[in-house]
C-alpha cells in the first residue's frame, strides 16, 4: 500500500468515526437551504386596470400571476368598490393557479390617519366580506405598536382570521412588536411577517438603508422568526430599474426571505405609476446553490456583507454604489494540512498545540470550529 493511500484511508477512518459521533454523541448540523423568494406583489391601484388591462379580467389576471403572493388594497371587499365584482372574478383565477392572495385590513388604532382605529367588530367583518371573494389570506398592515396595537388586538384578530381557515402577514416596523413578548402571536407556517422599506425605500433620504442598521433590523427578523415558525416576506420601493431591485433582491435572498417585492412607493395606487405593476425578473446566475455553510450573515466590513453556499457566495456592499451579487465559487485548493489543522482545533475547541494555531481553520468565520468548516474544507479539497 503506498504511503498517499495509507494517508486517505486514515483520513477516511477519521470522516467515519465523526460523522459517527455527530449522529450518535449530538445532534446534527442543521443547515438551511437556498432557494430563491416567492414573488411578492402589493397592488393598492384597481386591479381589472393592472399594466393597461382595461377591465379584461383575464388580462389582469394574467398581469398578476407573474406573482406568487399577492395583496390587494383597502376597500376592496365590499360591495360597493367599483371593482369589486371583477376582482374576485381575478382572485378566483389567481388562486385556480395556487397564487396566495391577501386582502388588506387596517389594524392600526392611533395616530390617524393612517391608522383607521376600527372595532373588533367592523374588523372582523371585513375579514368576513374578504373570505367571500376568495383569498387565502389577511394582510394587517400598521399592526405595530407604535400605531397603539396591542397584543390582544393583535391576537384576536389573527385568531379570527385562523379561525376562517385563512393566513395573515402582519405589518409591523419594529421586528419586536410582532415578533416578541408574551403571550406570543400564534403563527402557523402559512403566516408572514413583513419587512417594509427593505434596503431602498423612496422615503428614506438617501433612498437606500444604511448597511449596519439595515443588518441590526433584518437580523431581529431573522432570528425571532425562525424561533415562531413564520415565515418572512420584505417589500422595496425604489426607480423602475434593475440595479436596485437587484441589490435588494440579493439581500433578500441571503436572508432567507421568503417573498420579495420590489415596487413604487404609492403601491400603485396613483401618481406616475398609477395601477402600474413591476414584473422584474430575478437576477442571473439561475442556480447558486442547494445549502448555505454559513449559518448568519457575515459582516466582513461596515460597507460588504456575506453569506456563503455550497456553490459560492452572495454578496450586498456599498463601494461606489449600491450591488448585490453571487460569486460562483473557485478552487481554493485547500490540503491534507488544512485537515490536520481542522481535525486538531476540531477535537480541542478551536486551539492546537501542534502545529501551533488557533481558529486557523474557520473557513466561514463565525468565530467557531465544527463541522461546518469540514464541509467548506471537502467541498473545496484538492484531494
Amino acid at each position: 500500500m503506498s504511503r498517499q493511500s495509507a494517508r486517505l484511508i486514515s483520513l477516511l477512518s477519521f470522516c467515519l468515526v465523526v460523522l459517527l459521533a455527530t449522529y450518535l454523541i449530538k445532534p446534527t448540523l442543521a443547515t438551511s437551504p437556498v432557494y430563491k423568494p416567492k414573488r411578492l406583489a402589493i397592488y393598492y391601484g384597481y386591479p381589472s386596470l393592472v399594466n393597461g388591462a382595461n377591465w379584461d379580467v383575464n388580462k389582469a389576471a394574467s398581469e398578476f400571476a407573474f406573482f406568487d403572493v399577492i395583496v390587494f388594497g383597502d376597500g376592496i371587499e365590499h360591495s360597493y368598490h367599483g371593482d369589486h365584482v371583477n376582482t374576485k372574478i381575478i382572485i378566483q383565477k389567481l388562486r385556480s393557479q395556487g397564487k396566495e392572495i391577501f386582502g388588506y385590513i387596517d389594524m392600526g388604532v392611533f395616530p390617524a390617519p393612517p391608522a383607521q382605529n376600527l372595532s373588533i367588530e367592523t374588523a372582523q367583518q371585513y375579514v368576513n366580506e374578504w373570505l367571500a371573494m376568495g383569498v387565502s389570506g389577511i394582510f394587517w398592515d400598521d399592526a405595530g405598536f407604535d400605531f397603539h396595537v396591542t397584543r390582544d388586538r393583535q391576537n384576536t384578530l389573527v385568531n379570527y382570521s385562523h379561525g376562517k381557515g385563512l393566513a395573515v402577514i402582519l405589518n409591523a416596523w419594529n421586528p419586536d412588536d410582532v415578533l416578541t413578548g408574551s403571550p406570543s402571536i400564534p403563527y402557523t407556517f402559512n403566516d408572514y411577517c413583513l419587512i417594509e422599506s427593505w434596503m431602498i425605500s423612496q422615503a428614506y433620504p438617501n433612498l437606500y438603508e444604511d448597511l449596519t442598521q439595515w443588518q441590526t433590523r433584518a437580523n431581529k427578523y431573522f432570528n425571532n422568526s425562525k424561533a415562531l415558525g413564520v415565515q418572512l416576506a420584505a417589500i422595496s420601493s425604489g426607480p423602475n430599474t434593475s440595479s436596485p431591485f437587484q441589490y435588494a433582491w440579493w439581500g433578500a435572498t441571503m436572508y432567507g426571505i421568503n417573498a420579495f417585492g420590489y415596487t413604487n412607493i404609492e403601491y400603485s395606487s396613483y401618481g406616475t405609476e398609477a395601477n402600474v405593476l413591476r414584473k422584474l425578473t430575478n437576477p442571473p446566475p439561475d442556480s447558486f446553490g442547494s445549502s448555505f455553510l454559513d449559518d448568519r450573515i457575515i459582516q466582513v466590513s461596515p460597507n460588504q456583507y456575506k453569506r456563503r453556499t455550497d456553490k459560492g457566495t452572495i454578496y450586498v456592499e456599498e463601494n461606489g454604489g449600491r450591488k448585490g451579487y453571487f460569486k460562483a465559487k473557485t478552487a481554493t485548493g485547500y490540503t491534507e494540512n488544512d485537515y490536520n489543522v481542522w481535525k486538531c482545533e476540531y477535537l480541542n475547541n478551536g486551539h492546537c498545540l501542534n502545529p501551533n494555531s488557533t481558529n486557523q481553520s474557520d473557513f466561514n468565520h463565525d468565530g467557531v470550529v465544527n463541522l461546518i468548516d469540514f464541509e467548506i474544507w471537502r467541498a473545496n479539497s484538492t484531494l
